[in-house]
């Protein structure tokens, strides 16, 4: 029984000789978790899959099209291959950042946690947090900025694709399909 009394004392005394967390840090690091996770909810709102295909596709399209692409072309036929060109940057941005955007997402949001709990475990002196909490309020910004760009380029250019890409896919088979024709 001496021995429980004893146990208990001892982390009675343990814990109230911890140092109190400090509210305001853990707003801070609040803040910037709800920010994280206002981008999640805009970044799932790009169907990943469907952004990475038309990507992929719409690159494969180009290099045919600058490359092999040998038929004559009426000014209609330009006009639209013009236009379809036109989203190139909105394409190349969705598959180049993407990726990037989805891990810098996963590995802000487990620094956050980390964050949260070593201030909760009093394992960070205040210099450290000055430093880790300008850190990451950068991160957050710069997180946010790509999310908010593949965000407004899929959002754009996606329904542009999907109503162009039949037709282009078409003229590629078709030029395709003369190249492939013996030469007379």
């Amino acid at each position: 029984m001496k021995l429980s009394t004893i146990l208990f004392s001892a982390l009675l005394l343990l814990f109230a000789c911890q140092a109190e967390v400090d509210p305001a840090k853990l707003e801070k690091v609040d803040a910037l978790k709800s920010r994280i996770d206002s981008s999640y909810e805009t970044f799932a709102q790009v169907d990943s899959a469907k952004a990475m295909a038309s990507s992929k596709h719409y690159a494969e399209n180009m290099v045919y099209i600058k490359s092999d692409y040998r038929d004559t072309i009426s000014k209609e036929i330009a006009d639209f291959f013009d236009e379809y060109y036109s989203i190139r940057k909105a394409m190349k941005l969705i598959g180049g950042k993407y990726g990037k955007a989805s891990r810098e997402l996963r590995t802000t949001k487990s620094r956050l946690d980390n964050l949260e709990h070593d201030l909760n475990n009093d394992l960070i002196e205040e210099e450290q947090f000055k430093q880790y909490i300008q850190l990451e309020q950068n991160n957050v910004a710069l997180i946010e900025e790509s999310v908010n760009d593949v965000y407004h380029a899929y959002q754009t250019v996606q329904p542009m694709y999907d109503r162009m890409n039949p037709r282009i896919d078409s003229l590629i088979a078709e030029s395709k399909r003369k190249a492939a024709l013996p030469k007379e």
